[in-house]
């Protein structure tokens, strides 16, 4: 295996669902070892998400490919030992249960830093380890229901409405990772661990919400869903073409000019109600009922054609099978083959940084539940086999 630059960290995996092992398959891509801690005989939950085929999970092989998975029991004595001696060969534990289970399991921060002093602690919840709602559950949707996010998505004068995907989770995991490599340079220039706490509800008002939480604070105006349009400019929306549909964005003078001399149609860029940014937003509703006939006299292909010539903005509404099949997606490595032992041969998504020292490996496979405990029990921690084979015989069928 070709050396990357997270080569030589060693993580444990303690995380279930979405937002930890998204955080923890990224390290893995970037080169890290990655040992997942499960429960014997049932594994992480997504182990069992819809849908499967022949027993695997597509859920579980896409975030948790590249890992090693040891089952132990961490409600027994034993297993708990072995893990605090895990603890002391690794250099970062990430997990992503509600505030107090570690506590309460005697696996808290304070207890594997007296293990390992240097040690790097990644915790991610839905709303952080301090303030009212630390205790709470949180599931995606309700972190975006909680950041306001779902009240500005959605048709206008429609219900609040969700993202068609898990969008507080990847977001969090994402910043999960961010958290990591900046401990690991911050030891690196001090020799000191860290604790990292990342709450989802943080992570998606800090970044999604960004720009519509700063438009509030400087206007005191609350946002309010759109549909698919741009809070401040047009043409920015979806239109649709003779045998599909496009998305058009135009938000400068410049643009809009070249889109409607591509069009066949300068009359409208002429019109004062179109001339610049601010009246066209102001006169939106009148300028899509414009562009919509225009428009539909075109095929998918021909839109694209003209505005990619033009080097404006767009983009083909695609479905995930389109996605799938996408000459781009495939040119850039999207897609990689995964082998199952009881699956076989499948994609799934790929690693999205691009750099040489960070090259995707040829195949990825899952680990099914348990399948290096020996392996990691005896090279990481030496122990032998009769004594692995004492502490695993309970939880063999």
């Amino acid at each position: 295996m070709e050396k990357k630059p997270l080569s030589g960290i060693r993580v444990l995996d303690m995380t279930q669902f979405l937002s930890g092992p998204f955080c923890t398959l990224t390290l893995a891509d970037l080169g890290a070892e990655v040992i997942k801690i499960e429960r014997p005989g049932l594994g992480d939950p997504t182990r069992t998400d819809i849908p499967t085929k022949d027993g695997t999970s597509a859920m579980y092989i896409s975030c948790n490919r590249g890992k090693k998975s040891v089952a132990l029991d961490l409600k027994n004595p034993a297993h708990k030992q072995v893990y605090l001696e895990l603890v002391g060969k690794c250099d970062v534990v990430v997990e992503n249960f509600k505030p107090g289970t570690m506590q309460r399991l005697g696996l808290a921060y304070e207890t594997l830093r007296a293990q390992k002093p240097d040690l790097i602690y990644l915790a991610i919840s839905g709303y952080g380890q301090t303030g009212p709602y630390r205790e709470r559950g949180a599931l995606d949707i309700a972190i975006q229901a909680m950041s306001g996010f779902m009240s500005i998505t959605g048709e206008k004068d429609g219900l609040p409405t969700k993202s068609g995907a898990s969008l507080a989770d990847v977001v969090s995991g994402i910043y999960g990772v961010i958290g990591v490599l900046s401990a690991l340079l911050w030891r690196e220039q001090t020799g000191e661990g860290q604790y990292v706490d990342i709450a989802m509800l943080d992570a998606v008002v800090g970044s999604i919400m960004q720009n519509s939480i700063a438009r509030y604070c400087l206007s005191g105006v609350v946002p309010h869903p759109q549909g698919n349009r741009h809070p401040a400019s047009a043409p920015f929306q979806e239109f649709d073409t003779a045998d599909g549909s496009i998305v058009v964005c135009c938000p400068t003078n410049a643009q809009f000019e070249s889109l409607m001399e591509g069009l066949g149609h300068r009359e409208v860029y002429e019109d004062p109600l179109f001339r610049d940014t601010e009246s066209r937003y102001a006169h939106k509703d009148e300028l899509a009922q414009v562009l919509s006939p225009i428009i539909r006299e075109r095929s998918t292909r021909e839109m694209a054609e003209m505005m990619e010539r033009r080097k404006l903005s767009f983009g083909e509404i695609n479905t995930v099978d389109m996605v799938v099949d996408n000459e781009q997606i495939r040119a850039r490595d999207m897609l990689v083959e995964v082998e199952d032992r009881r699956a076989g041969r499948f994609d799934t998504i790929g690693f999205p940084i691009k750099m040489d020292c960070a090259k995707p490996e040829k195949s990825y496979r899952a680990p099914t539940l348990g399948e290096d405990t020996e392996d990691v029990l005896r090279t990481l921690l030496g122990m032998e086999q009769q004594d692995i084979d004492a502490l695993l015989a309970p939880y063999r069928s």
